[in-house]
């Protein structure tokens, strides 16, 4: 006799029973470690969110991993897909508190750092400050070599001036060290010397070369990325190494995957030996999650709005996210592929305050998880959007994370009142101003996003999700012309979701500069088929199951004298004979598109070809939720003070709410992981996913 079941796939001790194996996704952020744990045969998932251990971040992983497992009693051993995304790297970045790196030159470019592309932040800022090089100018050496332009050696590399080189940095204490040499995106063959070396001399010394990193021409861009791997590598490969021996010990058995900036997962070898494709490894899981539940809503053109406790993260799906080669991570440049997003010091973590004029701000400063929101009592004294919420009544300090982390509202009120003190005002009032100052830094640095990328916000719906995504995405839907808002079943773990859905993904690219008059079709197969057999190479080499495996050709073009190029997808169309013409007409539709202009007749360059390599992966399978009674009235009618008044809200359960329910607004409806606030103007309907479909009336 079969034992019994329950709704998570869990049985008795009956006999003939094959056991059922389960996913689990991890993403750490700056306040909450989240866990996602999905049954492989029912889909049935169960959520988790754990507070992040910043001093030693592998600490969470295993918090999550033991509750997770014990709540919904089943082994680890069962867990047959593993990923997780995180922000360590980020933040090591933007804290600067990575290892101190040497960095090895090509003679004559000491200064590289520090020249930089000789722009400032802030035009309209005199007295601005030049961004500070993560290596000290003591730390930079010079070597004697140098190859040209077209690849050709001019001065030929002495193996024992690297050795004294670096000696003298690591005698020096420099715990990592780069290599980028003038041009080695076209001849790598000195790096590679250098790097036996170094490696060689010194085992035990964290070694990034450029023509490994990134081979692309651009010295100050191919020069930042390397040494932001070498920055945060040693801290990195500690990490992924101390993850994995605890999980192993743990019983975990499957493969450690781990979530990279192009949208995509690698092994966590790959993971410790290339730091750097973890910078955008949080934020792009969240952005893959929303085109994974948009797509099951129905929705192909989305705003994608994460609110998590360090910042608000902005994204934009049109049928898939879109990739950028130029982000930005704290004061530098990122030329790597990586989902497009765009992030505002403006979570519920961000501290408000007021500049020397008296003018409210809101972030970049966060109060993270320790001491976190004045709320959290652990020693936050400054008010934060989270206090915020609180104060005014949008969030009920007692049902915080499911009344697992209940708050304390005087303190909150406290601490706003010190801020409306020095303003002259209610505390309450500066509450909602400080909602206000956050709505409408997310709203200044969406609308110039959206027009570089040639989108008109109000043919987009926002998906809103991160534990403060939904308490914030009507007051931000207002404000940027957005009418329809979605919700996921799970908001506050959604970037835990979204690392279980992404695709084994790699890039590759090989720098031409030349007029695509003067490449033959022979030129390009051949630049295009001597990347695809690296990336093939790499895909096996990771051996991660995949479904199917698919090669994307690309282009980065532009017109010649323009000073930035676009990207450019091979014509699904085009043939090896016609390749060069048909991506040059592909390059002008392009152009038309983005800037409504194209000059047809004018002589159109290639800077560089790229290849992506995708292996899909299985996705998990996405549950419906049938419509198995009707939606319970409102449990309580709440009072929040908002638009200079109170408001009458209806509170109800999340996990009471029944596909194809309508439920008017304002209101506010509660769940484990996040609280969505629906103002005046949005009603709620659930669809058969149990999204929640906020619409303007």
């Amino acid at each position: 006799m079969r034992g019994e079941e329950d709704s998570f796939g869990r049985r008795g001790n009956g006999a003939g029973h094959m056991p059922d194996t389960f996913r689990l996704g991890i993403d750490i952020g700056g306040t909450f470690t989240d866990a996602v744990l999905i049954n492989e045969r029912s889909g049935e998932i169960r959520v988790l969110k754990v507070l992040s251990t910043p001093e030693a971040p592998w600490q969470a992983v295993v918090t999550s991993l033991h509750r997770i497992t014990a709540d919904q009693g089943i082994a680890p051993s069962s867990i047959r897909y593993f990923v997780h995304g995180t922000t360590l790297s980020t933040n090591t970045v933007i804290e600067r508190t990575g290892a101190r790196t040497g960095l090895l030159v090509t003679e004559g470019f000491k200064d590289i750092l520090e020249i930089g592309r000789m722009r400032v932040p802030d035009f309209y800022d005199l007295f601005t400050v030049p961004t500070r090089p993560l290596v000290e100018r003591a730390d930079v050496v010079e070597v004697p070599e140098r190859v040209l332009a077209g690849g050709r050696v001019r001065q030929a590399i002495d193996p024992s001036d690297v050795a004294g080189l670096a000696g003298e940095l690591v005698k020096d204490g420099v715990q990592a060290i780069a290599v980028c040499f003038l041009h080695a995106y076209s001849h790598a063959q000195h790096e590679r010397i250098a790097g036996d070396v170094i490696r060689r001399e010194f085992p035990s010394m964290y070694v990034a070369l450029s023509s490994e990193v990134w081979p692309e021409l651009r010295e100050y861009e191919r020069a930042v990325v390397t040494v932001i791997d070498a920055y945060v590598g040693p801290r990195m490969a500690e990490y992924f190494t101390e993850v994995e021996r605890h999980l192993r010990r743990e019983g975990v058995v499957a493969p450690i995957l781990v979530t990279r900036s192009n949208g995509g997962i690698m092994s966590a070898g790959t993971a410790r030996r290339s730091a750097a494709q973890t910078l955008l490894s949080g934020p792009a899981s969240g952005v893959m999650g929303a085109s994974y539940i948009a797509h099951s809503a129905g929705f192909s053109k989305v705003i994608a709005l994460d609110i998590g406790g360090t910042s608000a993260d902005i994204g934009i799906i049109d049928d898939a996210p879109l990739v950028s080669t130029e982000s930005q991570v704290g004061d530098f440049p990122i030329v790597m592929p990586a989902v497009d997003v765009t992030s505002i010091g403006a979570g519920g973590g961000s501290i408000a305050w007021c500049d020397p004029s008296g003018v409210l701000k809101v972030g970049p400063r966060s109060a993270g998880a320790r001491p976190g929101p004045a709320c959290l009592g652990r020693g936050g004294l400054e008010p934060t959007v989270t206090d915020a919420y609180v104060h005014l009544g949008i969030i009920h300090p007692e049902r915080f994370l499911g009344g697992q982390l209940p708050l304390r509202p005087e303190l909150s009120e406290t601490a706003l009142s010190r801020l409306a003190g020095t303003l002259g005002t209610s505390s309450l009032e500066v509450a909602e101003a400080v909602l206000n100052v956050a709505t409408a830094s997310m709203y200044a640095d969406f609308i110039p996003l959206a027009a570089k990328r040639g989108i008109e916000p109000s043919d987009y719906v926002l998906l809103a999700y991160g534990g403060a995504g939904p308490t914030h995405a009507c007051l931000f839907a207002e404000e940027a012309g957005l009418r329809r808002i979605i919700v996921p079943s799970s908001p506050g773990t959604l970037c835990a979701l979204g690392a279980l859905t992404m695709d084994v993904k790699s890039d590759y690219v090989c720098s031409l500069l030349r007029p695509i008059e003067e490449l033959t079709a022979e030129d390009l197969s051949g630049a295009y088929a001597q990347l695809e057999r690296a990336a093939t190479a790499w895909l096996r080499e990771e051996a991660i199951p995949v479904d199917e495996l698919d090669l994307r050709r690309s282009a980065e073009m532009r017109y010649v004298g323009q000073g930035f190029e676009i990207n450019v997808a091979w014509p699904a169309d085009a043939s090896a004979v016609d390749g060069p013409r048909a991506l040059a007409e592909a390059f002008h539709d392009r152009h038309q598109t983005m800037f409504r202009h194209s000059d047809r007749q004018a002589m159109v360059e290639i800077r560089s070809v790229r290849v992506s390599v995708v292996g899909r992966t299985p996705k998990p399978p996405r549950l419906r939720v049938g419509a198995a009674g009707r939606t319970k009235p409102a449990g309580e009618v709440r009072r929040v003070f908002s638009r200079g008044g109170f408001l009458e809200c209806a509170v109800y359960d999340r996990g009471s709410i029944v596909p194809g329910s309508r439920l008017p607004g304002p209101c506010i409806i509660e769940q484990y992981d996040s609280t969505t606030f629906v103002t005046p103007g949005f009603d709620v309907r659930c669809d058969e996913f149990a999204n929640l479909i906020l619409e303007q009336a």
